[in-house]
């Protein structure tokens, strides 16, 4: 009896660097991630930890852009920023940001039964499809704002977290969108940038978080 070898459809833009740590993996839409980092356990991996980065390029990404995009996403029971340069939370740890009062970006949640089907935006319609395949960057922790500091020149900490602020700059010469949050009481952020650096932006990125005593963990230690 012959037996099928299945193999990730998707790889995330920094997995020869996730290669090189000791840890459990599993498929999440199609792709190997890293789930948790063998040495890393207890409160190293809670809010505890002063700083810790995870690949979140696993979920998926994409876009709806054009004047009819916010009723196309209410119309799918997607829900909508109701300001620009926002982002709302989507189903099961999903996120929606609104890059301006057209244009949104979408990422999936976690551990859905399958890769969702949207419906097909038709050409010439208000409404039409972007795609996107960022670099998915978390971030958490006491230190994320010193990192911020050191590799961007936003001043985060004043913006309201409350409101959910999206914000597009470049980190380390990198454009990036930055998503700031919190998570049991400690800064929570991702960070999204372009694929093709991925591996200098996330390099740069362990680099500082282990001169900040913190380090990499898996998406299952983060989340």
């Amino acid at each position: 009896m012959n037996t099928a070898i299945h193999t990730p459809t998707r790889t995330s833009p920094v997995d020869r660097q996730l290669k090189t740590i000791s840890g459990n993996w599993r498929e999440v839409y199609g792709m190997s991630a890293l789930a948790a980092v063998s040495s890393v356990t207890g409160n190293e991996a809670t809010a505890a930890n002063p700083l810790a980065i995870a690949d979140f390029s696993c979920l998926p990404q994409w876009g709806v852009k054009g004047s009819g995009a916010a009723d196309w996403l209410a119309q799918h029971n997607i829900p909508v920023p109701e300001t620009s340069n926002t982002w709302c939370n989507h189903a099961n740890g999903g996120m929606v940001a609104r890059l301006g009062m057209t244009e949104f970006a979408i990422q999936l949640g976690w551990d859905p039964p399958a890769l969702p089907s949207f419906p097909l935006i038709q050409e010439g319609a208000s409404a039409y499809p972007v795609e996107r395949q960022y670099l998915a960057i978390a971030l958490r922790g006491a230190a994320l704002p010193t990192l911020l500091r050191q590799t961007c020149n936003v001043d985060f900490q004043a913006l309201p977290i409350t409101t959910h602020p999206v914000v597009m700059t470049m980190m380390i010469g990198v454009s990036v969108t930055v998503l700031p949050g919190e998570q049991n009481g400690s800064p929570f952020y991702q960070v999204w940038g372009d694929r093709s650096y991925g591996p200098y932006l996330w390099q740069t990125l362990v680099g500082i978080a282990e001169e900040l005593g913190g380090g990499v963990v898996g998406i299952d230690q983060i989340r």
